[in-house]
């Protein structure tokens, strides 16, 4: 008893300490881990952040990869720090995704972690081969209820973005295709450029170079407006497919427990930078559009994708590699 009648008093004089350093953040460089390999939209998305990160909060922001287990590899990680906003998670839809097809025992992917600020976002496109007799969506969905199981659908893999996609579309538009799973977009796309497969659903950034090509086309954005990055691109929704939405974003995420200061600093910080016309510019030049919302929104937000996601893998009955 007499050590507990030590410890506690000496506990509880750590509780202003720990109050005061968080008040100062960041006192110290932070690192953002990326659940995936350099490269990719999510890295890229992630370094380009970090940049302007590291001068609003005038720290420096390093990013680090860490690829593995469909990106739980990094969730864990982050899950495990310390709540003291210096270990920070680069998220994106797989993160929705997952938990979603790949449910964890005892952890809540939202209430379990601290969602921070959503950032930037891309819809996912239709793309099909150019000899393909479907000049529109419409046409695309007829051609497809003429021939059930028939069109060969390509995407970045099972349990992507991209299969689920073509999985809301399908179910949406009451019609039948076979998916073809691939290790990567750019499989995808490249046997796309080659006729190899009759469609593909993938990012903005994978498609939009090839439009206007004698080798693909682009139908449609799977979102309720057009894209300001392919304005010519007709949205889904203008083809009569209300609430087909898929669209690959990107945020923030703490871990539990981190103060609310130190969120709201960060929050504040990525609602700044999200404005910065040189970082819309940049984004830009990657294929994504600025989409921020707060910390509340982006909780909310993340909340309904888990549970769009969730359904879409019952009804088509889509499990984990």
């Amino acid at each position: 008893m007499k050590h507990l009648a030590w410890i506690l008093p000496f506990g509880l004089c750590l509780a202003p300490l720990s109050a005061t350093n968080a008040a100062d953040y960041p006192v110290r460089p932070i690192r953002l881990i990326v659940p995936f390999g350099p490269g990719g939209g999510t890295d890229t998305s992630g370094r380009l952040l970090a940049q302007h990160l590291s001068t609003s909060l005038g720290q420096t922001v390093v990013v680090e990869n860490r690829p593995g287990a469909a990106g739980m590899l990094a969730v864990d990680g982050v899950a495990k720090a310390a709540p003291d906003g210096y270990t920070l998670l680069l998220c994106d839809t797989s993160y929705a995704i997952n938990a979603a097809l790949r449910p964890r025992e005892g952890f809540d992917y939202v209430r379990g972690m601290r969602p921070v600020a959503r950032f930037a976002a891309s819809p996912m496109v239709l793309a099909v081969k150019q000899d393909l007799p479907a000049r529109t969506t419409a046409e695309y969905v007829a051609l497809a209820r003429a021939r059930p199981d028939s069109l060969n659908v390509g995407s970045a893999g099972n349990g992507s973005i991209g299969h689920l996609s073509k999985a809301l579309f399908d179910d949406v538009a009451g019609i039948r295709s076979t998916h073809v799973p691939y290790k990567g977009s750019s499989a995808a796309v490249s046997d796309l450029l080659a006729g190899q497969i009759d469609a593909v659903f993938g990012t903005l950034p994978s498609l939009v170079s090839h439009a206007g090509t004698s080798r693909v086309r682009l139908l449609a954005v799977m979102s309720g407006r057009r894209s300001t990055l392919a304005p010519d691109l007709p949205a889904a929704g203008e083809a009569g497919l209300a609430g087909l939405e898929a669209v690959s974003w990107f945020g923030v995420i703490a871990p539990a427990r981190t103060p609310d200061n130190i969120v709201t600093r960060l929050d504040q910080a990525i609602a700044r930078i999200t404005q910065d016309p040189a970082f819309r510019q940049a984004l830009a030049r990657q294929g994504m559009e600025g989409d921020y919302a707060a910390a509340a929104g982006f909780t909310s937000s993340l909340t309904d994708e888990v549970a769009k996601w969730k359904q879409v893998i019952g009804a088509a009955r889509i499990t984990a590699d």
